[in-house]
This record gives structure tokens, C-alpha cells and sequence, in this order.
């Protein structure tokens, strides 16, 4: 099963003081976000090294992992979805 990289992507609105959003919490969601997609992609490259063929007795271990690339990807399409709002 052929997992790809999450790729981040620095949207207009990390750039910007927003209204009521300094400059410094937009940098700290970033931060976040580019945490969350190196955590999803550790995962991906674990699944994607695994020896799918050998699972008996691995499940437990093939089940941790993608469950933490699902969480660290759901926090990074979070952060993304906020952070997308458009910027006039």
C-alpha cells in the first residue's frame, strides 16, 4: 500500500498580522502544522517499509502506526482548513 508525503503549503494568512491574530500565533500554527505533517509522514514511511506479507503477530504494531499518521494528518488538515480563510 503506496502511502505519499503530506506536503505543507504556507497559505497568505501566516504571513499576515489578521485582526485579533498577532503575526507570533500565526508562526506557532505553522509550526504546528509542520509538526503534524513530519509526524503523518514518519508513519506513511514506517507503513510504507513494512512487510505486509509477515503481518501475523505485527497487527498491534501495523495498527499504532496508522493510527498516528490518521491523528497527526486530521491535525494538519485542521490547521489547514483554519488557516485557508481568505485574506483581502
Amino acid at each position: 500500500m503506496p502511502w505519499t508525503d503530506l506536503k505543507t503549503r504556507r497559505w497568505p494568512a501566516f504571513d499576515k498580522d489578521l485582526d485579533g491574530i498577532s503575526k507570533q500565533t500565526m508562526d506557532d500554527h505553522f509550526k504546528l502544522y509542520e509538526g503534524y505533517a513530519k509526524k503523518a509522514n514518519e508513519c506513511r514511511r514506517l507503513l510504507n517499509e513494512f512487510e505486509y506479507s509477515d503481518i501475523e503477530g505485527n497487527q498491534v504494531h501495523v495498527n499504532r502506526q496508522l493510527a498516528q499518521a490518521e491523528a497527526a494528518k486530521e491535525g494538519a488538515d485542521s490547521i489547514q482548513a483554519h488557516e485557508r480563510v481568505p485574506v483581502g
